[in-house]
């Protein structure tokens, strides 16, 4: 039965392992969409369970679980759920809160409180669609679902994200590089910006505008344009997008005077006309920024301004965006940057104070951990929110990179950028007040030359970045992860936060400055800080340092040397790696050629897909897209290592959707092990290049710094796929 029905008792099985608890309010059960469970119409129910009645109590059986409900109960006090005889949840009043656990601390069952339950009105926010005439908020509800995740940390993401919303998926450009400064540009200034970085050959996708760009005090208040600063802000708006680059204004939004709240008609009215017509001039991106002296009003104190602000600034976005796509099919993704949740200025423990304060808030795409330090300790704090808050299904959070504030010495500026490679948004910024800005060419040829490699880096792995924020979207698993997400069973690595993983292929540990918590005692070493080494926990298996070469042993801990140009950056062994062509954009970086690296192991297998599609607009959600599967495996029947490239599924239109695709295959081993290679069945030439102690990890062309290469060509249609074998003594 799909649901069971108890006086003011609702019982509703939304799928075998979403489970809603709901009591009945001013004599009605809830059937509508709320803030925090946007989309009920995706459950279609689930009719496995069957009820027994005792005298005095009844019970609902499912599977393993028996959901004990008092046959006298007119609340949901008194309800508990059983496994195998076993209280493992028992109702309590539960506030909505967006923190989830750690990977290996994740419970057999998790609760999520729909409470206080805000009603949205059909046409979300929007001055001339407001079809239910309003938002309602019940502050005393009593509505629960169980997610049933058996302590699987990646079944519970699943689960949270179908419940309570997932976010959007980031246009490919939101990957790219950021240029961002509080700074007081002029037309020409910002003209000049974008062509420092063509002149010193740096990539760049976006680039912020900070507060000054309006007319207006310096508490940023309205939305007219400076126009001494900017005489033809259309006009930047199109040299930027001439050039590739995208545009983000910063907003700090005063409240509209005299209105309630930020659900104020009055308020909508006006933000809806004054975001959407700087957009409508050209505007890409809106940064919803706090502000210093005031904030937007929250119609409830459960629910914070920096949550309801980000829904704003998003609905309104995707609302113009869905307008001029003419309310019909696909339209431009809706990108914002706000404040994470409660995570004040780089404080975030996710406890007391200082954690993600409701379920909603992870919906929204980019998010700032506020104004932080510069220093080593900065780094180490913004490496453990970056953990904890992927493990909040937030996948795009970011730092100020290099700090906002305070003057970073040439290396631990290096040490910020290396960071920022490897995080969901590379995002440099700083204050007014600092001796040098955060731009890559700020120190000397040398800084410049190391910082630029590792952009360049981020750009040729944004294949992979992309297609696990694909993943991100359908699983809640965050492309940046917790060790625990792929090792659940090892404890250690379940309990690290000052490393993490880009999906199952590399792992970062920063070098950064680390806080012994209690939960860290017997994970830091003894060494304690050094600039140039670090202590390194690697799970199981064997993992290569792309620097040198120097293969781990997983399953223990390792102090690594890393001089400044190297990171602690290791790839694992039996990995097979998507590296794209160096872009000055992404705009300018296609797909249809592509290396793929592969560290071959006779233990360990390969399996991943390359997620494609338009890079710019929601038809991915109607399927308007594709995944091209890659697997490699020691074949023991062969004696050879095997990679498969696999037939595409799917299909989507436009540039980016090449017919062909052309690989070179680059072996990492020595090429004197080679005896021969097949390509589809036939034999097949290869090249070999010799090992470069002083090259660059992951070029698109040239040598590697960690051992020789074969490296073999593949072309191939991709509705057909190719497979390479390659055969070694």
């Amino acid at each position: 039965m799909y649901e069971f029905v108890f006086d003011k008792i609702r019982i509703m099985f939304l799928t075998r392992n979403i489970v809603r608890l709901e009591r009945m309010r001013k004599g009605k059960f809830c059937d509508s969409n709320t803030f925090f469970v946007p989309d009920r119409t995706a459950f279609e129910g689930w009719d496995g369970a069957s009820l027994e009645e005792d005298e005095g109590v009844r019970r609902i059986v499912f599977g393993a679980f028996t959901l004990v409900v008092p046959a006298e109960g007119k609340s949901l006090a008194g309800i508990r759920l059983e496994r195998a005889g076993r209280i493992v949840w028992r109702y309590r009043r539960l506030a909505n809160t967006g923190e989830l656990p750690l990977p290996g601390d994740t419970p057999e069952v998790f609760a999520v409180s729909d409470m206080p339950r805000i009603l949205l009105p059909q046409g979300g926010y929007a001055s001339s669609d407001r079809k239910t005439g309003g938002y309602r908020i019940d502050e005393r509800a009593e509505d629960v679902y169980l997610l049933l995740c058996e302590k699987n940390a990646r079944l519970l993401r699943r689960l949270y994200v179908a419940l309570t919303g997932r976010c959007e998926l980031v246009r490919l450009s939101t990957l790219g590089y950021w240029d961002s400064r509080y700074f007081a540009y002029d037309e020409e200034g910002a003209k000049q910006r974008i062509l420092d970085y063509e002149a010193h050959d740096v990539p760049l996708d976006n680039i912020v505008i900070d507060t000054d760009w309006r007319a207006a005090s310096d508490r940023g208040i309205g939305y007219d344009v400076n126009t001494k600063l900017f005489p033809d802000i259309q006009g930047y708006f199109g040299f930027a997008h001439a050039h590739g680059v995208e545009v983000m204004f910063n907003d700090h939004p005063e409240p509209v005077e005299g209105a309630k709240d930020l659900f104020d008609p009055a308020e909508v009215k006006y933000r809806e006309e004054k975001l959407q017509g700087l957009m409508e001039l050209g505007l890409d991106t809106w940064w919803y920024d706090r502000n210093w002296h005031t904030k937007l009003i929250s119609p409830t104190p459960n629910v914070r301004p920096e949550t309801f602000g980000m829904y704003l600034f998003e609905e309104i976005t995707r609302n113009f965006y869905r307008k001029k796509a003419g309310r019909r099919g696909a339209y431009r993704r809706p990108v914002i940057m706000g404040n994470v949740n409660n995570v004040q200025n780089g404080l975030y423990t996710g406890e007391g104070d200082y954690r993600i304060l409701d379920s909603a808030s992870h919906r929204y795409s980019i998010q700032w951990t506020g104004d932080i330090a510069s220093d080593y300790s900065a780094i180490g704090r913004e490496v453990e929110t970056l953990v904890r808050a992927g493990a909040n299904c937030i996948p795009y959070i970011n730092s100020d990179c290099g700090g906002h504030t305070g003057n970073p010495d040439r290396q631990t500026y290096l040490r910020w950028i290396q960071f920022g490679a490897f995080a969901p948004v590379l995002r440099p910024h700083c204050t007014k007040c600092v001796q040098r800005t955060r731009e890559p060419w700020a120190y000397d040829k040398e800084t410049l030359a190391i910082a630029r490699e590792y952009i360049r880096l981020r750009y040729r792995l944004l294949p992979l970045i992309y297609s696990l924020a694909h993943e991100s979207y359908g699983t809640g698993i965050p492309m940046f992860r917790a060790l625990g997400f792929e090792y659940p069973e090892d404890r250690r690595a379940c309990r690290e936060t000052s490393e993490y993983l880009l999906g199952k292929e590399f792992l970062i540990a920063p070098v950064a400055r680390f806080e012994q918590r209690p939960e860290a005692v017997g994970l830091r070493s003894e060494i304690g800080f050094l600039p140039e080494a670090r202590d390194v926990y690697l799970p199981k298996g064997r993992w290569i340092n792309v620097f040198t070469g120097k293969t781990y042993a997983g399953g223990r801990a390792h102090i690594v040397p890393c001089p400044v140009e190297q990171m602690p950056l290791f790839v694992r062994e039996g990995a097979l790696v998507p590296v794209a062509p160096d872009a000055q954009n992404t705009k300018q970086q296609l797909w249809n050629r592509l290396a793929f690296d592969y560290f071959p192991s006779e233990e360990a297998y390969c399996k991943g897909a390359l997620a494609e599609d338009d890079g710019e607009t929601t038809a991915y959600q109607d399927g308007e897209m594709r995944t091209c599967g890659y697997f490699s495996r020691f074949d023991r029947v062969e004696n050879c290592y095997a990679v498969t490239f696999e037939a595409a599924d799917g299909s989507f239109a436009g540039e980016r959707a090449c017919p062909q695709r052309e690989i070179v295959l680059r072996i990492h081993l020595s090429a004197g092990r080679i005896l021969r290679v097949r390509v589809n069945g036939k034999d097949a030439p290869y090249t070999v290049r010799k090992r470069d102690r002083t090259a660059f990890p992951f070029r698109f062309d040239g040598a590697a710094p960690d051992s020789d290469m074969a490296e073999i060509g593949v072309g191939f249609d991709v509705l057909k796929g190719a497979e390479v074998r390659i055969y070694c003594k």
